[in-house]
Formats: structure tokens, C-alpha cells, sequence
């Protein structure tokens, strides 16, 4: 009887401690940094030394390079992020129209929900501008999702 309560405990030890030390999965790729020649690309994408058009065709290059890479994505997404910007302030000021205001905000949107495709741990903020855009574009169930998502990322950032 003895033997079976330790048998018992063995198992219990093993399947509690030790199984879950041996199972972890492997890192997500996509949530880290591509090759150095596609942050090569990516630095002139990000560089304002190039005009918009060139650096869009240079993150165009990228996403080539390193298809599903979130930290590409971001980084594109955070380029259209800042053009929707700017694209509010001349709204604000009368000096854009409300479609056009649209399918700036639409294309970050685009940009950041790739990057939780790939790697939905990869940074609190796409969840709270996905969240923002939503609610710019009066989708209040998509935004109070976001939102939600982003108060519930399980990181620092």
C-alpha cells in the first residue's frame, strides 16, 4: 500500500512539476526582429530622408523579405499610424474631408491587425490604436474589444 501512495505521489510529481518544464513552446519568430538585411530595408523605410512614396515601396520590400514578421508590420503600421495623424489634423482644420480622414485610419488598421496576426503578444499599443481607430471611425463594439485586449495584455509595454 505504501508503494502505491508513493507510486501515486511519483506520478503526481511528474505530471505536475516536470510535464510542464518539458512542454513549452517555441518563441513565436514572427514577434522578433528580422534578418539584418531586411532591417537594413527597413531603416530607409523609416528614415524621412525618403519621401512617402519611397519609403511605402521600401516597407513594401520589407514585408517581401520577411513575410509575417510582425516587428515589420509595426513598424509599417506606425508609418500609416502617423500619416492617419496627419490626415485628422487636416480634417480638424478643414483641409480633408471625412473619406479621406477614412481610409487614412483604415490603413493603419490594416497594418496593425497584421501585426497581432502574427504575434498578438507583440506590443500593448496595437491593441489600444486599433482600439482608438475604431472608435475614431464609430465602430464602438470593435473599439470596447481593443480596448478590453489592450487593458488585458499581460506585459509591461
Amino acid at each position: 500500500m505504501i508503494r502505491f501512495y508513493h507510486f501515486a505521489l511519483s506520478l503526481l510529481f511528474a505530471i505536475i512539476i516536470i510535464h510542464p518544464a518539458t512542454s513549452q513552446e517555441e518563441p513565436n519568430e514572427a514577434c522578433f526582429e528580422p534578418d539584418k538585411k531586411t532591417m537594413k530595408v527597413l531603416a530607409q523605410a523609416e528614415s524621412d530622408k525618403n519621401d512617402k512614396m519611397e519609403r511605402r515601396k521600401l516597407y513594401d520590400q520589407a514585408i517581401e523579405m520577411a513575410p509575417g514578421n510582425s516587428y515589420v508590420y509595426y513598424s509599417y503600421a506606425m508609418f500609416n499610424w502617423v500619416h492617419a495623424e496627419g490626415v485628422q489634423e487636416n480634417f480638424d482644420n478643414g483641409r480633408a474631408n471625412y473619406a479621406q480622414l477614412k481610409s487614412a485610419y483604415e490603413g493603419a488598421a490594416k497594418t496593425f491587425k497584421e501585426v497581432i496576426f502574427y504575434c498578438p503578444e507583440f506590443n500593448a499599443e496595437v491593441y489600444y490604436k486599433l482600439g482608438f481607430i475604431s472608435y475614431m471611425l464609430d465602430d464602438k463594439a470593435s473599439a470596447a474589444k481593443y480596448f478590453k485586449s489592450f487593458l488585458a495584455f499581460k506585459s509591461d509595454d
